[in-house]
């Protein structure tokens, strides 16, 4: 049995060690969870696990198509049609799923324990598919500020919307999130597990109340207001527990205030609604929720903590616009789109991680390391330099379109041309 897992795992090809080495970078259980998850059931045109990996690699990392990785494969020694990668690639999406999972931290089971905690950046984004007009998928990312690598990377369909509840929680964790997270069962879902909130709070779907249990007036406060801070002690309203938070309001600058106005003036109008003073008022102001002791981290601090809440969203961009995750090729609801977004995540990991060890000298990772990594990553998965000449004439034959009923467009124009100059 060990002996043929041995061969399930070994290289696509003998001589390439670098390719082995890449295969060290993904869970032990890679052969094992491949025939669990049935992505690998029997080894005819792809005859090993690696050689599985390494098509899911060339969809997914590299995006090639369905006849570019044929042609790659057949270079390789491997003939195979177009339509054997589609299949080959459908059944992957459950094995795909437990690698990314098994590929990323594991959760501590109590992080107030650790000697540097963990600062978890909350933020999604959404995905479309090609020819979509609406939002196909949601990616939801945990980045811990500490480490700065990804901890969770959460997949959902249109129907699962950004939520403090899909993340696994140890106690002692700090979440840190923006407005679109300030929901009473959201916070209440990390508090009851030990965590931390640092939320930043839209007062219309959040309300508070004093520690009598009055409803708070934030908007009569902060028109009072004479400087640049406003701090309350506060519960959430509906809490059974009864537990006491921070709300503080910091003024923003003169000009961001006006621009955040303008803003929500121009979504009233385009929904058609009477925008409310309070809102013209709340829009003037950041205000954020903390279940952090004071004396623990001071209101400039919470302040401060929040405006690194920025990090996520710069490694949702290097996603999108480095990797080009949301580039979807397939159909909504084929299950290839489903396989390209958890084979992307896989790669995109692999490209993180080895950022992150370049750049470990520094506090931030630049966009343009991850360009470097990717450069450095992608010979290793088609394994050019294993390219075989003598498969060439096969490659071609993979990579043409199929025949058509339909004249080719060139063909019928120097058919037509040719006639013209005849009667010339």
């Amino acid at each position: 049995m060990k002996k043929n897992n041995r061969n399930l795992i070994a290289s696509p090809q003998p001589l390439d060690t670098t390719f082995e080495a890449l295969l060290q970078e993904f869970p032990a259980d890679l052969v094992e969870s491949a025939r669990e998850f049935e992505a690998f059931r029997r080894g005819r045109k792809i005859r090993s696990v690696a050689q599985l990996l390494q098509l899911v690699m060339l969809y997914c990392g590299l995006d090639y198509s369905l006849r570019s990785c044929a042609g790659t494969l057949c270079l390789l020694g491997r003939q195979i049609s177009d339509q054997g990668v589609s299949e080959r690639l459908s059944g992957c999406a459950a094995w795909l799923e437990h690698l990314l999972k098994e590929m990323l931290p594991a959760v501590p089971a109590d992080a107030a324990n650790q000697s540097t905690g963990r600062w978890i950046l909350i933020d999604g984004s959404t995905i479309q598919v090609l020819g979509a007009t609406g939002t196909s998928y949601r990616l939801h990312l945990a980045w811990d500020w500490v480490s700065q690598q990804i901890v969770q990377w959460i997949l959902t369909d249109v129907k699962t919307g950004e939520s403090l509840k899909l993340y696994e929680v140890a106690a002692g964790d700090i979440f840190i999130a923006d407005r679109g997270y300030s929901r009473r069962a959201d916070i209440e879902a990390v508090l009851d597990k030990g965590g931390e909130v640092l939320v930043r709070v839209a007062p219309q779907i959040l309300p508070v109340v004093d520690e009598a249990g009055e409803k708070v007036d934030l908007a009569g406060q902060l028109w009072a207001a004479e400087g640049n801070q406003v701090s309350l002690r506060v519960r959430l309203k509906g809490d059974a527990r009864g537990r006491e938070m921070n709300l503080y309001a910091f003024r923003l600058p003169p000009e961001k205030a006006a621009e955040a106005r303008r803003k929500r003036a121009a979504r009233a109008r385009k929904k058609g609604v009477q925008m409310k003073k309070e809102t013209l008022e709340y829009a003037a102001w950041m205000i954020i929720l903390s279940s952090l002791d004071e004396a623990r981290v001071s209101a400039a601090e919470v302040a401060e903590i929040y405006r690194l809440r920025w990090q996520i969203e710069i490694v949702i961009k290097r996603l999108k616009s480095v990797l080009e995750i949301d580039c979807l090729r397939s159909r909504y609801g084929n299950p290839l789109s489903k396989v390209y977004l958890l084979g992307k995540s896989l790669y995109a990991l692999l490209i993180a991680r080895r950022s992150g060890q370049l750049s470990a000298h520094t506090k931030e990772v630049e966009w343009r390391v991850w360009k470097m990594m990717r450069e450095e990553l992608n010979p290793v998965i088609n394994q050019v330099s294993h390219w075989k000449k003598e498969n060439i004439s096969q490659a071609i034959k993979q990579l043409k379109e199929r025949k058509r009923q339909r004249k080719r467009q060139t063909t019928h124009g120097n058919e037509l041309l040719s006639k013209i100059l005849a009667i010339v």
